[in-house]
């Protein structure tokens, strides 16, 4: 969906009203990794945040969904940035760089076999490393990590200072509070959640984040559909004679926005 000039008159803070009504208009149904990787094709990609926890790392590398590798496969130039050492470190001495752990491009050969995922130990709300701060990035990648931060205003509006010369649009993705997994743990009278977040987010609230940041949304999709979900609903689509997935987008459990930095 794109934001209207009257939603960003109220995202802005330029109006107000106790009760605005955001008109989520349709979207088509992806699955999270899905949808980054068709917009980060061939781009030159900077991923924050890049290793995940590692307690999953080498099982979403054997379901082929760790995000990291699939971006090395999909994208021009790609680089990584974590505070986790020894996520890094896990990384470094784990996970191979042959495309056959992620079942893309099996000819990808890294030039720093001490650094085979081009990823970098920094603290991205106070520098970006040294090795990148030449580099021109189309787009960095949040994915699942402002709602780890305590701060997320703070955090992105210093995401933004250090890397206003070296990118030119930001994608974050948040989990979706509204989701259908969400829906029916509260229909349960229980909360599954990872016991790392903070908050969980709505259109609307992801949008306000970014613009008190200082960051500009210009589009927010419904993803993260599991992909055995997916497969259902493709072939719903085909029995019902459907256009398009878009009547089932608010079953996503993950927003994703794009957001401009200029």
């Amino acid at each position: 969906m794109k934001f209207t000039k009257e939603d960003m008159e109220y995202l802005s803070g330029a109006k107000f009203s106790i009760w605005y009504k955001l008109r989520l208009s349709n979207n088509p149904l992806f699955s999270r990794s899905e949808f980054i990787l068709d917009i980060t094709k061939h781009k030159r990609i900077l991923h924050i945040g890049c290793c995940d926890h590692i307690p999953l790392i080498l099982d979403k590398v054997k379901k082929k969904t760790w995000l990291h590798g699939l971006l090395t496969e999909n994208c021009s130039f790609v680089a990584g940035i974590d505070i986790d050492t020894e996520a890094i470190q896990y990384v470094n001495n784990n996970i191979p760089i042959h495309g056959e752990c992620m079942g893309g491009n099996t000819d990808i050969v890294s030039k720093n076999k001490m650094n085979p995922y081009n990823i970098y130990y920094a603290d991205i709300t106070k520098m970006i490393p040294k090795e990148l701060q030449n580099e021109k990035f189309d787009y960095a990648i949040l994915g699942e990590v402002i709602e780890h931060v305590n701060d997320p205003v703070s955090f992105l509006r210093a995401v933004k200072e250090n890397l206003k010369n070296n990118v030119e649009k930001i994608i974050i993705s948040v989990p979706y509070a509204f989701g259908v997994r969400q829906m029916f743990n509260g229909f349960l009278k229980r909360e599954n959640i990872n016991s790392d977040h903070r908050y969980w987010f709505t259109p609307y609230t992801i949008a306000k984040v970014c613009v008190e940041a200082g960051i500009y949304p210009e589009e927010l999709l419904f993803c993260g559909n599991p992909p055995k979900i997916l497969r259902i609903l493709r072939k719903m689509k085909k029995i019902l004679h459907l256009h398009d997935l878009s009547c089932f987008s608010t079953l996503s459990n993950v927003l994703v926005v794009i957001a401009s930095v200029k």
